[in-house]
Protein backbone atom coordinates (compact mmCIF):
# COMPACT_ATOMS: atom_id res chain seq x y z
CA UNK A 1 0.00 0.00 0.00
CA UNK A 2 1.45 3.33 -1.01
CA UNK A 3 0.38 6.81 0.10
CA UNK A 4 -2.84 5.44 1.59
CA UNK A 5 -5.15 7.85 3.37
CA UNK A 6 -8.07 7.37 5.76
CA UNK A 7 -11.01 5.85 3.90
CA UNK A 8 -8.92 3.50 1.73
CA UNK A 9 -10.70 0.15 1.12
CA UNK A 10 -8.89 -3.12 0.47
CA UNK A 11 -9.83 -5.78 -2.04
CA UNK A 12 -12.52 -8.26 -0.94
CA UNK A 13 -11.90 -11.85 0.20
CA UNK A 14 -14.21 -14.69 1.16
CA UNK A 15 -14.01 -15.88 4.73
CA UNK A 16 -15.78 -17.50 7.63
CA UNK A 17 -15.04 -17.37 11.37
CA UNK A 18 -11.55 -15.75 11.48
CA UNK A 19 -9.62 -13.09 9.56
CA UNK A 20 -6.21 -11.64 10.30
CA UNK A 21 -4.78 -8.61 8.51
CA UNK A 22 -0.98 -8.42 8.61
CA UNK A 23 0.89 -5.16 7.93
CA UNK A 24 4.68 -5.24 7.59
CA UNK A 25 7.13 -2.36 7.36
CA UNK A 26 4.75 0.59 7.74
CA UNK A 27 6.08 4.09 7.34
CA UNK A 28 5.21 7.44 5.85
CA UNK A 29 6.34 10.73 7.22
CA UNK A 30 5.38 10.95 10.89
CA UNK A 31 2.74 8.19 11.07
CA UNK A 32 3.00 6.06 14.22
CA UNK A 33 -0.24 4.03 14.19
CA UNK A 34 -3.28 3.18 12.09
CA UNK A 35 -6.83 2.02 12.83
CA UNK A 36 -7.92 -0.85 10.59
CA UNK A 37 -11.69 -1.46 10.42
CA UNK A 38 -13.24 -4.78 9.28
CA UNK A 39 -16.39 -4.78 7.14
CA UNK A 40 -18.54 -7.46 5.53
CA UNK A 41 -19.49 -6.61 1.94
CA UNK A 42 -23.30 -7.02 1.83
CA UNK A 43 -24.74 -6.75 -1.69
CA UNK A 44 -27.72 -4.39 -2.05
CA UNK A 45 -27.63 -3.41 1.64
CA UNK A 46 -25.50 -1.58 4.19
CA UNK A 47 -22.21 -3.35 4.93
CA UNK A 48 -21.82 -4.94 8.38
CA UNK A 49 -19.12 -3.54 10.69
CA UNK A 50 -16.99 -5.85 12.85
CA UNK A 51 -14.81 -3.42 14.77
CA UNK A 52 -11.30 -2.07 14.52
CA UNK A 53 -7.75 -2.93 15.48
CA UNK A 54 -5.23 -0.22 16.38
CA UNK A 55 -1.91 -1.20 14.77
CA UNK A 56 1.38 0.26 15.97
CA UNK A 57 4.08 -2.43 15.72
CA UNK A 58 4.62 -2.22 11.97
CA UNK A 59 5.79 1.40 12.38
CA UNK A 60 8.89 0.33 14.37
CA UNK A 61 11.05 -0.53 11.34
CA UNK A 62 11.08 -2.03 7.87
CA UNK A 63 10.83 -5.62 9.16
CA UNK A 64 8.35 -4.92 11.97
CA UNK A 65 4.85 -6.43 11.83
CA UNK A 66 1.35 -5.67 13.15
CA UNK A 67 -1.59 -8.07 13.31
CA UNK A 68 -5.28 -7.16 13.30
CA UNK A 69 -7.49 -10.13 14.25
CA UNK A 70 -11.24 -10.67 14.07
CA UNK A 71 -13.06 -13.75 15.36
CA UNK A 72 -16.54 -15.32 15.03
CA UNK A 73 -17.22 -13.89 11.59
CA UNK A 74 -20.16 -15.27 9.61
CA UNK A 75 -19.42 -16.56 6.11
CA UNK A 76 -19.18 -13.58 3.78
CA UNK A 77 -16.94 -11.41 1.63
CA UNK A 78 -14.86 -9.02 3.76
CA UNK A 79 -12.64 -5.98 3.35
CA UNK A 80 -10.72 -3.68 5.64
CA UNK A 81 -10.89 0.06 5.62
CA UNK A 82 -8.18 2.43 6.85
CA UNK A 83 -9.38 4.74 9.62
CA UNK A 84 -7.36 7.23 11.62
CA UNK A 85 -3.65 7.43 10.83
CA UNK A 86 -1.95 8.75 13.96
CA UNK A 87 0.73 11.38 13.38
CA UNK A 88 0.15 11.97 9.66
CA UNK A 89 -2.54 11.94 6.98
CA UNK A 90 -1.11 9.08 4.91
CA UNK A 91 0.94 5.91 5.28
CA UNK A 92 2.37 2.99 3.37
CA UNK A 93 3.05 -0.66 4.17
CA UNK A 94 5.76 -2.67 2.44
CA UNK A 95 3.66 -5.83 2.68
CA UNK A 96 -0.03 -6.52 3.45
CA UNK A 97 -1.51 -10.00 3.81
CA UNK A 98 -4.82 -11.49 4.86
CA UNK A 99 -4.79 -14.81 6.74
CA UNK A 100 -8.11 -16.66 7.00
CA UNK A 101 -6.79 -19.63 8.98
CA UNK A 102 -6.75 -19.39 12.77
CA UNK A 103 -4.58 -22.53 13.03
CA UNK A 104 -1.17 -20.91 12.73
Amino acid sequence: MTNVMAGFESRRWADTDYSEVVFEGCDQGYATAVDVHMWADIPWAYDDYYGKNHLTGCFLGSESVSYGKWYNLPGNDYYFKIGTITGDNQMWARKVEVDTTAAD
